[in-house]
Parts: C-alpha cells; structure tokens; sequence
C-alpha cells in the first residue's frame, strides 16, 4: 500500500463525463504537485471499460467499487462515496469530487494534515480568493448545527478508527437518507443526497467534528457555485455566462483579473473544454520533470492517436525508446477474464482457474468473493473486435520499428519481469 496519495471516486451520468474530469484533474495533480502526485480513482466494475486506454495510464490505479454500485438507479451519484476507506490504496488520503483543477503545488499541506486522523475542509474561497461567508447554500447546516464540512477535499488516515466509525455511519445514513433527513433535519433539509450533509451529520451523531475539523486556512478551495461570489445581482447558477476565463498554454488560470491558485472547483461542468484538456496534457508531455521518462499504459490505442503522439513528441524533440506488446492468446485471454473473481471485503483479485487453492484458503472466506457483471463470454467478444479493428493497426505501425519488442504474455509474471527488466537493461 502507497504512503499517500489523492482519491476520486467516480461515475458518469447520462449528462456529465466525470470520468473526463477525473482525467484533466489526475494530470494537473501530475504537473502540480512535486512530492506527492499519485491519483487513484474508483468506479463500479461494469464501469470500468469507459475509462478510455488514453485516460487510464495517468492513474496510479483504477479500482472496481466494492460491493455493487449503491447508485446504479440514480441520476446524482453520490451514494458510493461512503467507500472510500474500503478502496483507497494509500495510507493517508486526501479525497476529491471530480469536476476539480490542482493549479499550484501544496506538498507541504500534507505535513499540517497529518496531525488529524480526519480533516474536512471547513473554508472555501471565491475567485477573488475572498472567504465565502454567503450562506445561501448552507441553511441546512447552520439551522441544524452541523459542522460546515465539504467534502471536495478530504483528508484520512486509514489507520485511525475515527474515519472507520465515520464511515460506518455515512453508509447507514446514505443507505435510508430520506429518513435519517427527515429524523434529524428541519425543512431546510436538501431533497437529494448530498456527501457533505451526510458525512456531516454522521461526524454531529458521533460528536467527532472537533476531532474532524479544525479553524485553520488549509485545506481550502476555490469554490464557483455562482451565488456565493459576493456578487449582489448574479444569481444564475452558471458562472460561466459571466465571468471570463482565460486558461493559458502553461496551464495558468485567470477568472476575470484574477490569477488562481487554490485548488479550483469549477462545478459548472462544461467549464471544461478538450481545450483546457488538451493543454494539460500537452503541458504534461512536454514537463521537463518527465521528460524522457513517461510511460503510457495501453496508449495509444488506435492510428490517430499514435500520430498524434508522434507528432507532439517530434515537436518537444522527444522520442519512444521501447514499445513492449504483451501477447496473450484468446484462450488464456478468456481464463484470465472468465475466471476472475473479487473479493467485496478486501477488494483482491483472484482467478478460478489459476488460484485454487488460494481461493479455497482466502482469509476473508469464499462467500465474499464475486464475479464482475461484464466478465462474460459476450464482453469477450466485444473486445476482441475492439481490438482488431482499432488495437491490431497500431502495432502494425509500430512493428517494424527497432524499438518495438513482443513477449509471451501467458508465461508466469517473474518470467515476464525479468523479460522486460532485459529489454530495459536494468
């Protein structure tokens, strides 16, 4: 398990690709942050094939949600988020929504953070780096004495049994939060479920908030929710519409006249454009801090992309030194795929087929090991003729290049490792 590390879980819904955020704000933590950079995500499993092959390599790990996905019904995903101290990889982490930008490095908040087991952030800011003390969104809060927690940045260590309890009684109150809504708050209660009002009213129940909270300038955000910019007549909930934005090629962000800094949450979603995404990206390719030193995971996966690439490297005067094709046949394709089971309490992953005997003697019991949903003969399929029409011309462009190098992906892993570790010469 990492030291430390950012964690997002998230879901598209039928308007928002918030995959795509998670995407553009893993690679402004990447160019951001110089100490601690690792992104992970979290999603359903029969989720986890929309994370594109051009997305997923800027994640240290995608990881299935345990347990089902709490909203598969829901428009508004937000009853999974009692997951993360059951998924996170990371020993401490700082939790954050998806539709979020990193603009400056904050390294060192980790060293003030680390003296709470929880610490929910408590102050946000406008774009003019003002403390929002507008309450409009927050009646609930202050008519039911709750402490005024957001959960867009989160910090926990999975160690403390504070965010243990925390969690427990989130997902109770997630799980029925008409009733727990209706039990604890006035009329000002939302009529949705809201992450910050259920963690907030779990850490009231469990009279933790000093233990969860702390009157400190960090951690903070920029939040845009238009009405609490201390503007006397806005009162569209679209920022965008009035207030301009101007993101530059070294990914610097100027709302009206003001430089950010903080981390920003833009919560209008279609604030990000493949524009800005296009700029992280290339910014990211081009860091001198990586230069000669990237490795993409299963991208690119088809011609255009491999151009693409080419071209942006050729421009940065970069080039590919190694291209390793792991080659599996359908039928250990099929075993791997068909045969593969996860456990719900300790999220491992194990096979039918290859793992006998440790399924058999796995500590948390065969009961909590499941099948995905889409781990089926048809998805099987599918893929293989993803893979043929878009995959198989990419390795025909770069089969003949000296660079490229095909290992047996059916043998044992050490045989692999070792493989690989003689390509590289290391």
């Amino acid at each position: 398990m990492n030291e430390r590390g950012y964690f997002i879980i998230t879901q598209n819904n039928k308007q928002h690709d918030y995959i795509r955020m998670a995407y553009a704000l893993a690679l402004s933590i990447k160019l951001t942050q110089k100490k601690i950079n690792s992104v992970s995500i979290a999603l359903p499993g029969n989720e986890e094939q929309l994370v594109t092959e051009k997305q997923r390599w800027v994640f240290d790990n995608v990881i299935e949600l345990p347990w089902g996905d709490d909203a598969d019904n829901n428009e508004w995903k937000i009853n999974n988020k009692w997951k993360y101290v059951h998924c996170t990889p990371y020993k401490e982490t700082i939790i954050l929504d998806a539709d979020m930008l990193f603009l400056s490095d904050y390294s060192d908040w980790w060293n003030v953070l680390e003296n709470r087991s929880v610490w929910a952030t408590t102050q946000v800011r406008t774009f003019r780096n003002e403390i929002i003390t507008n309450n409009y969104y927050r009646q609930t809060f202050i008519n039911n004495n709750l402490p005024n927690i957001y959960t867009a940045f989160m910090y926990f260590k999975k160690s403390e049994q504070e965010i243990w309890d925390l969690a427990k009684l989130t997902h109770i109150i997630m799980k029925d939060w008409k009733y727990y809504y209706r039990k604890h708050l006035d009329a000002t209660r939302p009529t949705w479920l809201s992450a910050d009002v259920a963690y907030a009213l779990a850490m009231k129940i469990l009279d933790i908030t000093t233990e969860c909270t702390a009157p400190s300038e960090i951690p903070t955000f920029i939040h845009m929710k238009s009405r609490i910019q201390n503007f006397k007549n806005l009162a569209d909930e679209d920022w965008t519409k009035y207030i301009p934005t101007y993101f530059t090629a070294d990914c610097k962000l100027k709302i009206g006249n003001y430089q950010q800094y903080y981390p920003f949450h833009y919560h209008i979603k279609e604030w990000l454009t493949d524009d800005i995404v296009n700029k992280l990206l290339k910014k990211f390719i081009t860091n001198p801090s990586y230069r000669n030193r990237i490795i993409f995971d299963g991208y690119p996966r088809n011609i255009t992309q491999a151009e693409s690439l080419e071209i942006m490297l050729n421009t940065d005067n970069q080039s590919i030194n190694y291209i390793l094709f792991l080659k599996v046949n359908m039928e250990i394709i099929e075993k791997r795929i068909l045969g593969r089971i996860t456990c719900e309490k300790c999220n491992k992953t194990l096979n039918e087929y290859l793992n006998k005997e440790e399924i058999e003697k796995h500590e948390c019991g065969i009961t909590y090991l499941k099948k995905r949903k889409d781990d089926n003969q048809e998805s099987i399929i599918t893929r293989y003729e993803e893979y043929i029409k878009k995959t198989k011309p990419v390795l025909d462009f770069y089969s003949s290049r000296t660079y490229f190098h095909e290992i047996d992906g059916s043998q044992k892993i050490q045989v692999i490792t070792n493989k690989i570790e003689d390509i590289l010469k290391v």
